[in-house]
């Protein structure tokens, strides 16, 4: 027999190798992990997943996890909750699909379902009341061609306002939808109001038998409903409402601009009625862009500031005040700056707070102080001491003070040093 070339010899040894990595392999797949599962397991693995787009990839896996998947009441009670990127791409018969895999449903949420293709024809199939009897919450957002007033006979159907006050929905989300039927006279509005568990107003909460509302603006994205029947009998979502602060009447955008004030500060609407029996009005302008703001911003948010002095004020020798208000852009570019006393919480711009007839305030400012501020009647009044020191010219309140004292120096017998000047 001839001897092999080196060819030859190379093919042998890579025929060897792959057989060899072959037999590896086998090996390896007979001893690594396997998703593959009977239809019980699978089932039981299934009722664990929440996530809609997760099951429906499980239902991807093989011919038995779909099966586990996709058989009628597969996902028994759940959330079907679907966001906008699954909402682009539902039917109603996919939705109706869906609703096959679920026994029931407590929240049915929908995002940006597309036009001609979803329009809540699931509402009436058969079984529909049985799907929805454990419903808690209810929310089809920007779905168009979805109609309000199939919605309204949807939860005639399944009993909804035949439940118990407090088991009826906590939320129901109809913004983006088709709302011209609602149009039709209050009822259908009034329908839909009584399918909640709470008077979609009951952010607002009461104080003595009236409306008080002290941020209508922080607190209206919270209502258990997001469309509002306004003042001239519009349907307005929760986004571009208008309510009073006062109030609490909604309008549109165009009838509050007519019917009412804003504050540039914060954005509170009060209609016009409302500022003529109210104190609480928008009249704190800026005086120097001539901006209005109300009482929050004023006395919460601090947007704007005004020299109003405080109880210290109407007493001989600290009656000076200019009642001048600045808002925050504007004591920047004028250079305008207030201080406050922390114990009757008078304001005062520095002007007036300094002047011959001004309260006098101390201030802590110095190095590791709070900068808490005093008027003098106060200072008096409670017998504090703010020390100041002669050799950086720093002054604290007597909880930040470092130990100012007298100390000797070749100047003087006794000067008030803070322990850093006196070198102690």
């Amino acid at each position: 027999m001839p001897p092999r070339t080196n060819a030859k010899k190379a093919k042998a040894e890579a025929n060897a190798e792959d057989k060899a990595n072959a037999e590896v392999q086998a090996e390896a797949d007979d001893t690594k992990p396997s998703f593959d599962v009977d239809e019980s397991v699978a089932a039981a693995v299934l009722s664990r997943v929440p996530d809609i787009r997760d099951r429906l990839a499980l239902g991807c896996v093989s011919s038995v996890w779909k099966n586990a998947v996709t058989s009628e009441g597969a996902w028994g009670t759940c959330d079907l909750v679907l966001d906008s990127e699954l909402g682009k791409r539902l039917t109603d018969e996919r939705f109706g699909r869906l609703l096959h895999y679920c026994v029931e449903v407590k929240h049915l949420e929908v995002c940006d379902a597309p036009a001609a293709e979803f329009e809540g024809n699931f509402l009436f199939d058969e079984g529909i009341a049985a799907k929805f009897a454990s419903l808690e919450s209810f929310k089809l957002t920007n779905c168009p061609d979805v109609d309000c007033a199939r919605v309204v006979d949807f939860m005639n159907a399944i009993g909804m306002t035949a439940r118990p006050k407090d088991k009826r929905l906590r939320y129901l989300h109809l913004a983006g939808c088709d709302v011209e039927s609602l149009h039709e006279g209050v009822s259908p509005m009034v329908s839909l109001h009584d399918c909640l568990a709470a008077d979609q107003d009951d952010i607002f909460h009461l104080e003595q038998g009236k409306k008080s509302v002290p941020s209508v603006i922080r607190v209206q994205n919270k209502a258990n409903f997001d469309l509002w029947w306004s003042v001239c009998e519009l349907i307005v979502p929760t986004s571009e409402v208008k309510i009073c602060n006062s109030c609490t009447s909604a309008f549109c955008g165009s009838c509050a601009e007519q019917q009412g004030s804003f504050c540039d500060g914060c954005g509170e609407f009060m209609c016009f009625e409302c500022e003529e029996r109210s104190d609480d009005l928008f009249e704190v302008s800026c005086h120097g862009c001539g901006e209005r703001f109300c009482q929050e911003c004023l006395l919460l948010s601090q947007k704007i500031n005004i020299c109003r002095g405080g109880p210290c004020s109407d007493k001989e020798g600290t009656d000076k005040r200019c009642f001048k208000a600045y808002c925050e852009p504007c004591q920047k570019k004028k250079n305008v700056t207030f201080g406050m006393c922390f114990e009757c919480f008078g304001v005062w711009c520095l002007d007036c707070a300094y002047d011959k007839d001004g309260p006098c305030l101390n201030t802590c400012f110095g190095q590791g102080g709070c900068y808490e501020s005093m008027c003098q009647p106060c200072y008096e009044k409670t017998n504090q001491f703010y020390a100041f020191c002669f050799g950086c010219n720093e002054g604290w309140c007597p909880k930040c003070n470092p130990g100012v004292d007298f100390y000797s120096d070749p100047d003087s017998s006794g000067t008030l040093l803070c322990p850093t000047c006196a070198g102690a």
